[in-house]
């Protein structure tokens, strides 16, 4: 991050980035209304001096905006920005060409100073290093249409500026890393990471697992699991608020384990969940909670990968950062799957 802290593996869904030029804003698909664009201007927060300056040249306003096709769905639109002769910006959704999200953001600090319309997902901000915050904001649209639109504006005196780089539109309810484009929409296809047991020498008959990872969305499938390569046996875990499973274990086509123990979870937020397993004697833990169990329970002994979103056919990345996977080839006791999670 921008501390310098290792926060892991980064593993993602495929998103494509719908802005044709994420950092030319000078291109005229780009609508500059009462402002103008200095290419270059800065060192962006890829190292590189390619940001662009936003000035002002109107007494009241000025703005950068793209129309685009958005679809019917949730969309999250984002870009990088960074204080200038001001630090007061605006993050906009219009829809059907009329704005109808607007967000006030505080680029000394990163603070969402006010939110207006119809930010279905929020707004929120995450600081980048050297002055740099990526904006992000996520809005659900009811129709698909060419005329909705995205964009930054200023509100103030003429020769305010600012800067800015990377911008990104993603159908989502969550912003991804950054895609680069140049011309048109591009696409970055689905992190999928694997390991074979045989490299750890793992226990076909019991074992333990400690992660700690942090998920974009604790709302939605996102998913570790060791598997025979099929959805027919597996032995998953996930960090979920709602009532799906944490862990689930299937044998043979069939599900044999379901345990749900996930209070306290926040998107966004490194958790650490632990499980132990051997037949008829599964037990779980988050977050140091009280540790679940279940006493039926069928092993799978045919395991050969660990995969780092799920199983063959049933990729559900975790959409955030894996800290560190502890192993243990034999079923640690419920007091110690509660120790280590704390």
């Amino acid at each position: 991050d921008a501390s310098g802290n290792c926060l892991g593996l980064l593993v993602e869904e495929a998103r494509t980035n719908l802005v044709p030029y994420s950092e030319a804003f000078t291109q005229g698909n780009w609508d500059k209304v009462n402002t103008t664009i200095t290419s270059n201007s800065a060192v962006s927060p890829d190292g590189q001096s390619n940001a662009s300056l936003v000035t002002v040249n109107s007494a009241s306003y000025g703005f950068v905006r793209e129309f685009l096709t958005i679809s019917a769905a949730a969309n999250t639109f984002s870009v990088f920005a960074k204080a200038g002769t001001t630090s007061s910006i605006q993050l906009w959704f219009v829809q059907q060409g009329v704005t109808d999200g607007v967000a006030s953001i505080d680029l000394s600090t990163g603070a969402v100073t006010g939110i207006s319309g119809g930010w279905t997902g929020g707004v929120t901000t995450k600081y980048v290093g050297n002055g740099w915050y990526r904006i992000q904001g996520t809005r659900t649209f009811t129709a698909s249409a060419n005329n909705h639109g995205v964009g930054v504006a200023a509100i103030g005196q003429n020769g305010l500026n600012f800067y800015i780089y990377g911008a990104q539109l993603e159908t989502g309810s969550f912003p991804t890393s950054y895609i680069p484009t140049s011309g048109s929409a591009v696409t970055r296809a689905a992190d999928v990471a694997s390991l074979a047991v045989s490299k750890f020498g793992y226990n076909q008959d019991q074992g333990s697992v400690v992660a700690y990872y942090s998920t974009a969305d604790v709302t939605i499938l996102n998913e570790l699991s060791f598997s025979d390569g099929t959805n027919n046996n597996r032995i998953m875990w996930a960090l979920r608020t709602n009532s799906s499973r944490v862990p689930y274990i299937s044998a043979g086509g069939s599900a044999t384990v379901q345990l749900q123990n996930n209070a306290g979870l926040q998107s966004g937020v490194a958790a650490k969940v632990s499980f132990g397993f051997a037949t008829n004697d599964v037990a779980s833990s988050v977050n140091g909670q009280a540790v679940a169990t279940d006493a039926s329970a069928i092993i799978p002994s045919n395991i050969s990968v660990l995969y780092f979103a799920a199983a063959t056919g049933d990729y559900a990345q975790i959409n955030g950062h894996i800290k560190s996977i502890q192993y243990y080839p034999l079923r640690l006791s419920n007091a110690q799957l509660q120790a280590l999670t704390v």
